[in-house]
């Protein structure tokens, strides 16, 4: 998920990839569901062109500070294994020959990957309110989710796939009245979080991520338009030296989070800059604890364990 790029060479006229036809060119479909534009002055733009190189047919352009670009997938960058043991040069080269196909508006086609940071799915650039009425609030908790742009968009989240799995067709009588007073329990536990030992948002940040991915996991139906909304997963990766497998759901509000389940254990992380992939960091009841994804490939993080090599099972 997410690529943080280095500052990017100033540049009068930058420029992307973008096509209107297929190329020849095969991208792996990995990091970020969606860029943003970064590292260009508020005034210049990034060109489109019509395959991944500068000399390339230019087709359009995104302003400087464009957002919800759909990553269909990149070339010429490093596996996560290549991005660990190279030097900070290297890498710094490497960026530079990364081109990446998205696409924005209407529009299809590659762009220079040194340009591009994670950013937001077009439903959560376009509002960020709840889907519950802040004029009936009624709870602290729920004022601060009327206050945080965040927050908000969690909650759409939530409501958009309990929703999906109310509605969907393998939905039968048993299950709705499970899942209804479960979801009832799940707000009255949420509500506590005014008492929390932690920061009030970062309680309620969590009981939304872990229970996005809770009904993801269960309900098979709550996973039938992700293009929808903003969260994805649950993903099965497998780490050497760790028993069970771990069960990874990400959520791609700003900044993002990611679900960790193994065993019997639940926990949530908060987004962190990295150079490469998408990196998450937190502290819970295990201790620290980290996810640093690239492609398919992880280090997963246990304070008691330190780093395990993961990957994720394609037959999951």
């Amino acid at each position: 998920m997410l690529p943080k790029i280095i500052p990017a060479i100033a540049a009068c006229a930058i420029t992307l990839s973008v096509g209107f036809a297929p190329v020849s060119v095969s991208a792996e479909a990995s990091g970020p569901d969606y860029y943003r534009v970064t590292g260009v002055s508020a005034d210049d733009v990034l060109n489109i062109r019509a395959q991944p190189k500068a000399s390339a047919t230019k087709v359009g352009q995104i302003p400087a500070n464009g957002d919800g670009l759909q990553n269909l997938g990149c070339v010429g960058e490093m596996s996560f294994a290549e991005w660990e043991k190279a030097s900070e040069a290297e890498r710094a080269a490497a960026a530079k020959k990364r081109w990446c196909e998205i696409e924005y508006a209407g529009t299809r086609g590659w762009v220079a990957g040194w340009f591009l940071a994670e950013g937001n799915a077009p439903a959560q650039v376009s509002g960020s309110k709840p889907a519950f009425d802040c004029a009936k609030a009624s709870s602290e908790v729920e004022n601060a989710i009327c206050a945080d742009p965040r927050l908000g968009q969690l909650d759409q989240e939530l409501s958009r796939v309990y929703n999906l799995a109310v509605n969907g067709p393998n939905m039968t009588a048993d299950r709705l009245k499970e899942l209804k007073a479960y979801q009832r329990g799940w707000i009255k536990g949420r509500d506590e979080c005014w008492k929390s030992q932690s920061d009030l948002t970062d309680c309620v940040v969590d009981n939304y991520a872990l229970r996005i991915n809770e009904i993801r996991t269960g309900y098979a139906d709550a996973r039938a338009d992700d293009a929808s909304g903003v969260s994805v997963g649950p993903f099965p990766y497998v780490c050497d030296g760790l028993t069970a497998v771990v069960s990874v759901g990400f959520v791609n509000v700003d900044p993002g989070v990611v679900t960790l389940r193994w065993a019997d254990n639940a926990v949530a992380l908060d987004q962190v800059q990295a150079a490469s992939g998408a990196k998450y960091e937190g502290e819970t009841y295990r201790g620290k604890v980290g996810f640093w994804s690239k492609g398919d490939e992880a280090i997963f993080s246990l304070s008691d364990r330190g780093d395990m090599q993961c990957k994720q099972d394609a037959m999951g």
